[in-house]
């Protein structure tokens, strides 16, 4: 993500980016699910810094399916058998001398 910083901006950081700037996704064709591709693309992501030339690659570098954290808690109250409203005093009675 760029963001242009108007407080300490020393140039015009619009007109900078505008030309430099690649859509990898539109104009390279990386499909976001390519890991090895998207190291390679990120790698280079600086390259404006040292060659006046080099395009800052921008889009969806890598896409990865998981399970929420929500998702997670939830599969774990499933396999144990949990429930927002715990019987505490039958809990903690497997812990009384």
């Amino acid at each position: 993500m760029l963001s242009p910083c108007p407080t300490y901006n020393k140039i015009d950081t619009f007109r900078y980016y505008k030309g430099r700037t690649i859509d990898i996704n539109k104009d390279l064709g990386h499909g976001p699910s390519d890991y090895a591709k998207t190291v390679e693309l990120a790698s280079h992501a600086l390259d404006h810094d040292n060659d006046p030339n080099a395009k800052v690659p921008l889009g969806i570098f890598l896409k990865i399916e998981k399970p929420t954290f929500e998702d997670k808690v939830l599969a774990l109250k499933e396999k144990y058998g949990a429930s927002d409203n715990p019987d505490w005093d039958k809990i903690l009675e497997r812990y009384r001398p």
